[in-house]
């Protein structure tokens, strides 16, 4: 029997980081399979109908007449107020999905950069190694399609908002009927992991360490090469390249999500978002009701770990928009009591916040008004609690192993 039959298969991607982090995002696209399919279902554009091939439509007659029939009733759905407002939703909710698509790969980049180098003994040196700042250029291709994503993710974002508030106005002012019931909430769940996009990126910024110091010393040269009179070669094209890493300092440094927060409120500040903040709240409330399995707990307030994520960010953004509120202020004190001894928000390899240190960061005026700031004093100790029941001891194991970390020093951790 070859070699080939007896050893498995080496999976297609590698693993980023902690396996942990991998399976919490992939337990939360599953949590999110419900409601894609709701949205599928219900923001079809009839244009996928108009697009069957006329030659499969006249061979299969019989089975196309339901087709052709749904077809005509969409289209004249479409030609109302609410059908124009249902295929805007879901034009905006597509391009959404494709900047979620397309994010994986761009952050692939970031996650490996530097890990062909190995463990160097020089680590910490003050000298960047040559071989970093090679690679670093090749970089920069994909920190500038990072950045048109980011621009994307922020335009998804306040089209979003725009079309929900067109929405509820047209809907008081024409008293629309189908749009009562929950509709928002298959919307919102994908805003709300498009919002992750940034806080992924954060995340792999911040664990790379060589990242940021690569950065540091590749911005020094180009700018002391862009100096008259510098000893230094002149680097071709040198203020467009400073001009292109002043505008990556923003990623590399982790603040892509504060960055993308900042711009979609601004590009939201002049629609009157007032009537959708109580949808936003409905949403909030119904995801903190939540069991895994997905049936309502009224009784008992519950939302499913990895789901709290993109739950956060989502919040975050609503307390940026409008004004806070005291039902702000409950859900936040409800939240951060139901997962203050969970870890709560997961990124790309190591990094572990808990919802604590995330709303902190983000929204501490919410924070002191939630009287939350005694219990969250203490946070790094809590924090490294949360990464260590996160990682289960796999990450000190891996330590302890490793050729020339000093596994006999490990011991007493």
């Amino acid at each position: 029997m070859a070699a080939a039959d007896v050893l498995p298969p080496e999976p297609e991607d590698r693993v980023l980081g902690a396996s942990t982090a991998d399976q919490v995002l992939e337990r939360w696209h599953g949590f999110l399979a419900e409601s894609s399919q709701l949205l599928k279902a219900q923001l079809d554009p009839p244009a996928l109908q108009r697009r069957l091939p006329a030659r499969r439509q006249l061979l299969n007659p019989e089975a196309e007449a339901g087709s052709v029939e749904s077809a005509s009733s969409r289209l004249h759905l479409a030609s109302t107020p609410l059908g124009r407002v249902v295929y805007s939703l879901a034009a905006s909710v597509q391009e959404a999905r494709r900047c979620i698509r397309a994010a994986p790969e761009l952050y692939r980049a970031v996650a490996v950069f530097g890990e062909a180098r190995g463990v160097s003994p020089d680590e910490d040196s003050l000298q960047t190694p040559p071989e970093l700042l090679v690679e670093f250029a090749q970089l920069l291709p994909q920190l500038r399609a990072m950045r048109q994503l980011l621009r994307r993710v922020e335009a998804v974002a306040v089209n979003l908002l725009r079309q929900l508030a067109g929405q509820q106005a047209m809907q008081a002012s024409q008293g629309l009927q189908g749009l009562t019931r929950q509709p928002l909430r298959p919307v919102l769940d994908v805003l709300s992991e498009l919002l992750l996009l940034p806080v992924h990126l954060d995340g792999l910024a911040l664990e790379n360490g060589r990242l940021r110091r690569t950065f540091a010393s590749y911005s020094w040269i180009v700018t002391q090469a862009s100096t008259p009179g510098s000893a230094l070669p002149e680097v071709p094209q040198a203020a467009a390249l400073k001009q292109e890493l002043q505008e990556a300092a923003a990623l590399v440094q982790g603040d892509a999500f504060q960055i993308c927060l900042a711009n979609i409120c601004q590009g939201a500040a002049q629609e009157k978002l007032e009537g959708i903040r109580e949808h936003f709240l409905a949403y909030f409330r119904g995801r903190l009701e939540e069991e895994p399995c997905g049936p309502v707990a009224a009784s008992q307030l519950w939302l499913p770990r990895e789901a709290l994520v993109p739950w956060v960010c989502c919040f975050v953004l609503h307390v940026r928009l409008f004004t806070r509120g005291r039902d702000e202020v409950k859900l936040l004190g409800e939240a951060w009591k139901m997962h203050k001894k969970s870890p709560s928000v997961v990124l790309y390899g190591r990094v572990v916040w808990c919802l604590g240190d995330f709303v902190q960061s983000y929204l501490p005026e919410l924070v002191a008004e939630a009287n939350l700031k005694k219990e969250l004093e203490d946070l790094s100790n809590l924090r490294l609690k949360q990464a260590e029941r996160l990682d289960d001891g796999s990450f000190i194991q891996e330590l302890k192993e490793a050729p020339g970390c000093g596994g006999e020093d490990m011991a007493s951790i």
